[in-house]
């Protein structure tokens, strides 16, 4: 079981099992098995990024793209 998730750059397109956070050099980033998906500004925002992809997956969809950072509204996670 997993979703497929595109990378923020459009370059990766890989079937994800275990998403995590992880911070290097001021940037939050989304990772797969150690995979960049995505780099964030904030914790906040990253964890909104995984709570979207958490409900995609209960709505039984099977792909998500990686938001561009910034795009988020950190108080409004339902706008992806």
């Amino acid at each position: 079981m997993g979703i497929w998730i595109r990378s923020q750059d459009g370059n990766i397109l890989t079937l994800c099992t275990d998403i995590n956070i992880q911070t290097q050099n001021n940037r939050v980033g989304v990772f797969n098995n150690n995979q960049l998906l995505g780099e964030y500004d904030s914790m906040d925002e990253a964890w909104v990024i995984i709570d979207c992809i958490q409900k995609q997956i209960e709505k039984g969809k099977q792909v998500f793209g990686m938001p561009q950072a910034g795009v988020v509204d950190i108080e409004e996670e339902d706008d992806l």
